[in-house]
């Protein structure tokens, strides 16, 4: 696993010689693009600034939950784990 995180080469993020179909983004691009997006988005996910939006982020996931409710999704990825972040930087 260490060796994962560090041999970038070898275990790249980066797409085969297949077509790209969307921008890979923070989450699955290896240094140094990781490390610009990293920069660009690490002061909304800084403590202080975490805990001062506390009571946006905890109605940001109850509305989540709820439409995983009425839509019956069951996939916490998908309805929550995904969106949520998205949501915390847009309201930075």
């Amino acid at each position: 696993m260490a060796e994962m995180l560090i041999n970038f080469d070898l275990w790249s993020s980066h797409y085969g010689p297949m077509p790209r179909y969307s921008v890979q983004g923070c989450l699955f691009s290896d240094p140094p693009e990781h490390t610009w997006y990293r920069k660009l988005i690490q002061q909304s996910f800084a403590p202080r600034h975490i805990a001062s939006m506390e009571t946006e982020i905890t109605t940001l996931v109850k509305e989540l939950i709820d439409v995983m409710e009425e839509d019956e999704t069951r996939d916490l990825h998908d309805a929550l784990a995904c969106p949520l972040p998205v949501l915390v930087i847009a309201k930075s």
